[in-house]
């Protein structure tokens, strides 16, 4: 895809839905200044260009302009320094495994049924990688890291249900090298 997708042709939004996931956005935009941004269609990655947004925050404005124009199911957060966030997303059964072995307790269920937790950012350059990154040997199947530069839903759904928050998103620290058998040194 070259460029961000057309705004969708939707009806009246009556429920209110779209309006109160802005709402929400906004609210993290506010309180935790987190970058937060709109998501439609079957990819969860944003509807608006995320570059600069990785280095400034977005408006409360521009996110209510964004909510009548692309009327998201979905809103995530810019993750890295700017949000001091991290999110570790886990994602099928050896991701789970993974997160049940570290003691990890998630902070949500995607609508997929993985699951994320969100830690503070440590401070310094923490990339996002997968086993699709093909940067290192990724020897966690299952574990996405989101650092910065990254991309986490937060709010509303995607094609298979609803994310849902477990438990209140206090950051907690980077998990140490000793617990996770060397996941920040992958990291650095």
């Amino acid at each position: 895809m070259t460029g961000p997708p057309a705004a969708r042709p939707l009806p009246a939004d009556p429920g209110g839905m779209h309006a109160d996931l802005t709402n929400q956005a906004i609210q993290y935009l506010v309180e935790r200044h987190w970058p937060m941004l709109p998501s439609i269609g079957k990819q969860k990655r944003p509807c608006v260009g995320w570059k600069e947004f990785q280095e400034h925050l977005p408006t409360a404005d521009q996110l209510r302009q964004w909510g009548r124009k692309f009327r998201p199911d979905r809103w995530g957060v810019v993750t890295g320094r700017l949000a001091c966030n991290v999110v570790a997303d886990f994602d099928g059964e050896k991701g789970i495994a993974l997160m049940q072995k570290w003691g990890i307790n998630p902070h949500l269920r995607t609508g997929s049924g993985g699951f994320h937790s969100y830690f503070q950012h440590p401070g310094w350059r923490v990339p996002t990688l997968n086993a699709k990154s093909g940067k290192l040997s990724w020897p966690w199947p299952g574990l996405d890291i989101r650092g910065d530069g990254g991309f986490a839903v937060l709010l509303g759904r995607n094609s298979n249900g609803p994310y849902v928050q477990l438990r209140e998103l206090i950051l907690g620290a980077c998990p140490r090298i000793a617990n996770l058998e060397g996941w920040t040194d992958a990291l650095r």
